[in-house]
This record gives structure tokens, C-alpha cells and sequence, in this order.
């Protein structure tokens, strides 16, 4: 019989296998830093789109038409781009989840003198014990690093969606100020 590394117990199974445990670890970890990573380029590639749109609806030789489309469009961008932001957050913080838990039931930690058990995956809010820590005694956060850069992301995008409805109106009730 040969040995798969993995051990039934009842409903569960059991990784027994050292190497299949810690590729098993480094795969969804890799994943949780790949929904990162992807979170992160949709806000900037919306960004660029819609600059490149509100240069065509804003330039002075472009028709009523061609303004209402492109702005059309820059307000689905919009809208498909906080899909997409809030899904990939979703799923980082989803695996996230999965890898703290993963890392508490098999012992994966760090025991730092200033902070106590450190789990590599766990996720800190603004009010966490490492921030109370010795080790950050003298550190003043940054305001506006206290807010969530997902949220400022969210409300930009928002912002670009009314930016698009107002151009859209002023095309069409007062076509006169965008010549």
C-alpha cells in the first residue's frame, strides 16, 4: 500500500505528510496573496481607463453622442470595477480567515517578546494589541492611514460614476459649457 500523507479520520482528513503539509500551506497562501495583489490593480486600471473616457467627453470637438457614450461607459467601469474590488476582497479576507485558522489548529506562530503570539495571517484592525504593543509605543499612525484603503477606493469610484451623470447632464441640458 503506498502512502498518500493524508489519514482518514471519520469525515475529516488528516495531513500527516510534512512536505504535502507545507505545499499545501504555501499554495493558499500564494492564493491569499494573489487576491491581494488583484484587488488592488482593478482600482488603478479603472482609473486609467476612466482618464482616458473623461478626456474624450470633456475635449471641446467631441459630439453630444460621443460624450453620453463615453461617460456610459465610464459609469460602468465604475460599477464593474467595485464588483470586482469587493470580490477579490472578499476572497482575500475569506482565505485570510481560512489560513489564521489553519495556522492556530497547527501551531504556525511567532512569539514576539513586545506583542505575544503573532499569527502571520491574522488580520490586525486599528485597535489591535500590536499597535498597543512596546514595539509601537513611539510610532504615530498616520491619519488617514487609519481608514481602510479599500473604502477610499469604493468612494472614489463612486465619485467617478456622479462626475460621469453630471457630464451626461450637461451634454444634453446645457451643451453650451463644454464647448
Amino acid at each position: 500500500m503506498v502512502s498518500t500523507g493524508v489519514r482518514d479520520d471519520h469525515d475529516k482528513q488528516i495531513i500527516t505528510d510534512p512536505v504535502l503539509f507545507s505545499e499545501m500551506y504555501r499554495i493558499i497562501a500564494n492564493r491569499r496573496l494573489a487576491y491581494d495583489n488583484l484587488s488592488w490593480q482593478v482600482p488603478a486600471l479603472s482609473l486609467t481607463a476612466q482618464a482616458f473616457l473623461f478626456t474624450i467627453s470633456l475635449a471641446p470637438s467631441t459630439s453630444q453622442a460621443g460624450r453620453t457614450i463615453a461617460s456610459l461607459l465610464a459609469i460602468f467601469i465604475s460599477f464593474a470595477s467595485i464588483q470586482l474590488l469587493e470580490r477579490h476582497s472578499f476572497f482575500e479576507t475569506a482565505t485570510s480567515i481560512f489560513l489564521e485558522n489553519f495556522e492556530r489548529k497547527n501551531g504556525i506562530s511567532i512569539n514576539l517578546d513586545q506583542i505575544g503570539i503573532f499569527y502571520p495571517h491574522q488580520k490586525y484592525d486599528n485597535n489591535d494589541n500590536i499597535m498597543k504593543s512596546n514595539l509601537f509605543k513611539n510610532y504615530k499612525r498616520p491619519f488617514l492611514s487609519r481608514f481602510s484603503s479599500r473604502i477610499w477606493w469604493i468612494w472614489l469610484l463612486r465619485g467617478m460614476i456622479s462626475v460621469s451623470g453630471i457630464i451626461i447632464l450637461i451634454t444634453w441640458c446645457f451643451p453650451g459649457l463644454l464647448k
